[in-house]
């Protein structure tokens, strides 16, 4: 099977960011690991490849270098056994090899006596879990799993193995042959056998699902940032939620964190950094990261266009790039939970997503303000529990009297309490693609609607006006919208090149900076759409078709010159 190809591809459970390679299963090994394995396939392109991608790749290897003879008895069973060698490999690895996908090689480094030898090939030909499991050892051993090679040729050779083709490349370039200029490498520190990339410099763990669409079209090769210095044109992408690895700064710079094949292969011009905010920030922290990267010597001022910026707002700078990468990865589900099926519900008029409700005062006030308004029947709305912790829930640390008294003239209604009972009628979670397809319009509860006050309430997101998911997946639907958020939410749009729904909707709410009054205007907008019939709204909605459309195709031309523009920065500068 290995002697019909050209190209072996070698399985590798680590590959240490600093260290480079580690040997599998048994420690100690990696000096015969690197230097001996290229020898014995010294004709054949010899690729490495991280044992977490064994499933994509073909024709593969998995060596365990046994330096000492008496592990050979603990790791070779006549039976199975939960202790022999193909019960510690890693799983991934060991489904693959029970197909015949690839073979396991033990590299015997020291000598065994005859009466082991003969137990050793006895046990292998007669256990049938074997049948792919080949050894090299320094015997001639006349059995069909058996190779003889000189074990320590290494040693007659520079260690570095001068003269022999090492290719590290990702499986995906390797098996399927993709177009290098259809390809974008991403350096990974760690990329574990079972869990896959892990995200660099402690970044948010769903990495590689805000990455890939990013790069949509492209083939994403995942590298371990060991071989920084051997490849050209890469990133190394930081995926993070919050700023708090800057704060390290202190105790360890973050210079220190990156490691040093990636700082060289950046001082050589290889690749650059991606640096990738999943949250909103204030332009204060966006200035703190460049003083860090720039000023900490992270990077050096000629280095500036190496690092290379991704966040929800706007911002004016040519290393920056805006957009929100929480829209593909957030388009079914407002949570997490299962979800509960309206696919025999009527169509109704609009849908409003809240299942984090207690979050946030404003959004109780909305829940609130729904209800007394008798709008609940009139379209799909999702609370968490279905609302039944409502009173005990609610952060009620921003609200005051403004708001109360603009509920009241909202609900017509002096007396209205800040409760809720209509459990019934009401969902814990839908499903966000069927439910607009069964709404006229969507009612945006954004992320942030109050500036953050110090000590009182932390939201830094809301210090900056942007956009989330909660809105983008409109556009990606073609829904029409009115949002409940922060003050110029619909301006950051049109400053985007995106167009709203006005005069069809009243949009005048969106500059009012008083956070009550604006309340009472978009629910006074609901209040007034609702009054409509189905009928009606169809026929007004229908004015705004056009609009849907240049929204999504915009949207998606932004996506597709974000990703061009990155790829040409990545491979001509």
């Amino acid at each position: 099977m290995i002697e019909s190809q050209k190209t072996i591809n070698v399985l590798v459970d680590d590959i240490d960011k600093d260290d480079g390679f580690v040997s599998n299963v048994i420690k100690g090994g990696t000096e015969v690991l690197v230097g001996t394995t290229p020898l014995i396939f010294k004709d054949y392109d010899f690729n490495y490849v991280p044992s977490y991608f064994v499933k994509e790749t073909k024709n593969w290897i998995y060596p365990i270098v046994i330096l000492n003879s008496t592990f050979i008895s603990l790791l070779i069973a006549n039976s199975s056994s939960r202790t022999d060698v193909l019960s510690i490999i890693p799983n991934k690895v060991y489904q693959e090899y029970k197909k015949n996908k690839g073979h396991i090689v033990l590299v015997l480094y020291e000598p065994i006596n005859d009466e082991d030898i003969k137990l050793l090939v006895k046990t292998v030909e007669t256990n049938p879990r074997y049948k792919n499991l080949l050894f090299m050892t320094m015997h001639y051993i006349d059995s069909p799993n058996f190779f003889t090679f000189n074990i320590t040729e290494h040693e007659l050779f520079n260690f570095e193995v001068n003269g022999f083709k090492r290719n590290i490349r990702n499986i995906h370039e390797l098996m399927k042959g993709k177009n290098k200029e259809k390809s974008i490498n991403l350096m990974i520190d760690k990329i574990d056998v079972e869990k896959g990339c892990i995200p660099n410099l402690l970044g948010d763990s769903r990495h590689c699902i805000k990455l890939e669409p990013i790069f949509k079209g492209y083939d994403i090769n995942y590298i371990p940032s060991y071989f920084a210095e051997d490849i050209e044109e890469w990133y190394y992408p930081v995926v993070v939620s919050h700023l708090f690895i800057f704060n390290m700064c202190n105790k360890m710079p973050i210079k220190n964190l990156i490691p040093k094949s990636v700082k060289r292969g950046i001082d050589h011009k290889k690749g650059k950094i991606l640096f990738v905010m999943v949250e909103a920030m204030t332009l204060e922290m966006i200035e703190y990261i460049e003083t860090i990267l720039l000023h900490r010597r992270v990077l050096t001022k000629d280095q500036e266009s190496d690092f290379i910026f991704i966040t929800p707002h706007i911002i004016d700078h040519p290393n920056f790039y805006t957009t929100d990468l929480n829209v593909d990865t957030m388009l079914y589900k407002d949570v997490d939970i299962n979800e509960q099926s309206i696919t025999n519900e009527n169509n109704r008029k609009f849908c409003c997503f809240m299942s984090n409700y207690h979050e946030r005062y404003i959004r109780g006030l909305t829940v609130v303000a729904l209800e007394n308004c008798n709008l609940l029947d009139e379209g799909f709305v999702s609370l968490k529990d279905n609302g039944k912790n409502f009173k005990n829930k609610l952060d009620t640390a921003l609200l005051n009297t403004k708001h109360m008294q603009a509920l009241y003239k909202i609900t017509e209604n002096n007396n209205t309490k800040l409760d809720f009972t209509s459990f019934d009628k009401v969902y814990t979670m839908l499903n966000i693609k069927n439910t607009l397809h069964k709404s006229l319009f969507n009612f945006v509860i954004e992320g942030s609607y109050d500036k953050p006050i110090p000590r009182i309430y932390n939201d830094p997101a809301g210090e900056v006006v942007h956009i989330t998911e909660k809105t983008y997946r409109n556009i990606i639907y073609k829904k029409p919208f009115i949002i409940l958020g922060q003050p110029g939410q619909l301006a950051f749009l049109h400053k985007l090149g995106y167009k709203t729904f006005h005069p069809i909707i009243n949009e005048n709410y969106d500059l009012n900076e008083d956070s009550a009054e604006r309340f009472y205007l978009v629910m006074k907008e609901i209040k007034r759409l609702c009054s409509k019939s189905r009928k009606e709204l169809i026929e007004m909605f229908k004015q705004v078709d056009d609009i849907l459309e240049y929204n999504y195709n915009l949207y998606f031309s932004k996506r597709l010159e974000l990703r061009n523009e990155l790829v040409y920065r990545l491979k001509n500068e």
